[in-house]
């Protein structure tokens, strides 16, 4: 499989940083972790970039895992839609994967999970929502494994850039595999992927730190000797 991260948000509810860059309190970056987590399961990933591009490979130099830098350079008009639009259009046809934000840490244990889930379902994508329910629940990983789900996904993903190219205002705020996913068809987009596995895993085996809080929450709570699942799996 690959891992494919969406990294070319410029993180404007945090001062317009690189949210994948942020310390994950050991001096290692959010992304380094999300890629030593996912390191079992990968033959390689796709980092999509935008403003901050050069600066992704110094989370990527010491995880020992082969890996692109991919420019959406359109990151400054448009949703992530493009992002996972550049992503896929990269990738062998045949070839699965794991799609996360930037700004998500899961645990190897929760992962494993994911990826079980998403080969048993066929059709299902398997998707984590979490202790902490994101925009009606999507909470920013997805596996992607059949060959039929993988069809469905991208599908739904040129979907999405049609409805952009009539409408400026919804290709800026296309949210990628939420819309794919998980939007409600109540805000008048086309329908959600029904065949989609939600998968709840245990508190402590996932962040996402998307504002001051989260990451403020996040600290303290390591502080606590909390998250440790997020790290103990790969460590030494």
């Amino acid at each position: 499989m690959r891992l494919i991260v969406l990294a070319a948000g410029t993180g404007k509810r945090m001062g317009d940083i690189q949210k994948g860059m942020i310390d994950a309190g050991d001096g290692k970056p959010l992304l380094h972790h999300s890629v030593m987590n996912a390191k079992p399961f990968i033959d390689a990933a796709t980092i999509v970039t935008g403003r901050y591009h050069c600066s992704y490979e110094a989370a990527m130099k010491e995880t020992g895992v082969e890996y692109e830098l991919l420019r959406n350079h359109v990151w400054a008009v448009a949703g992530n839609a493009i992002s996972v639009h550049l992503a896929l259009s990269t990738m062998h046809k045949y070839e699965p994967y794991i799609l996360s934000n930037s700004d998500v840490i899961t645990s190897r244990d929760a992962l494993e999970a994911l990826v079980d889930t998403a080969k048993i379902q066929g059709e299902a994508c398997g998707v984590v929502p979490g202790e902490t329910y994101v925009r009606e629940g999507y909470a920013g990983i997805a596996c992607v494994y059949s060959d039929s789900a993988r069809q469905r996904v991208k599908e739904r993903v040129d979907e999405l850039l049609k409805a952009g190219a009539k409408d400026r205002y919804k290709l800026e705020h296309s949210c990628g595999h939420w819309d794919v996913f998980f939007r409600p068809p109540t805000e008048g987009a086309m329908p959600t992927f029904p065949e989609a596995q939600r998968l709840e895993i245990l508190p402590g085996h996932r962040i996402e730190i998307d504002t001051y809080e989260d990451l403020a929450a996040y600290y303290l709570a390591r502080l606590k000797g909390e998250y440790e699942a997020l790290f103990r799996r790969w460590k030494g």
